[in-house]
C-alpha cells in the first residue's frame, strides 16, 4: 500500500518564482481526486463534508464556509494573486501552474515563454 503524493509550491511574485510556502496533496481513492494537506499549518480544506484539492480551494473567492467547516479562521497563504505550481514525474519533467489573477497570469506567461 502506498500513497501518491505531490509537493505544491506557492509564490507571490511571478518575477521571482521562489516558493514562499510548500504543502502536499495526496490522491484519494475514496474521493477520486487530489486532496490538499498542509501539515505545517494543520489545514485540510473541507467543503460540504468533502476535502478539496489545492486548485479547488484556491479557485474559491469567498472561503468563509470552507474555513468554518475546516475549523480554522483563515489560511494565511490564501491570496488571490498566488502562483501555485508542482512538478510532474520528478523535479525536471513537466511543470504545472495555477494562477487566479489574470494580470499575474499574463506576467508569468511572458516570463516563462
Amino acid at each position: 500500500m502506498g500513497l501518491s503524493t505531490r509537493l505544491l509550491r506557492i509564490a507571490s511574485k511571478p518575477s521571482s518564482l521562489v516558493a514562499n510556502h510548500v504543502f502536499l496533496e495526496y490522491y484519494s481513492s475514496n474521493y477520486k481526486k487530489w486532496v490538499m494537506v498542509d501539515v505545517m499549518e494543520n489545514f485540510t480544506p473541507i467543503f460540504k463534508n468533502e476535502p478539496l484539492s489545492a486548485f479547488e480551494y484556491f479557485a474559491i473567492r469567498n472561503k468563509e464556509k470552507v474555513h468554518e467547516e475546516s475549523d480554522v479562521e483563515s489560511y494565511r497563504f490564501d491570496r488571490w494573486n498566488n502562483i501555485i505550481w508542482f512538478y510532474k514525474n520528478g523535479p525536471l519533467k513537466e511543470v504545472y501552474y495555477f494562477v487566479n489573477d489574470q494580470k499575474v497570469r499574463d506576467e508569468l506567461s511572458q516570463l516563462l515563454y
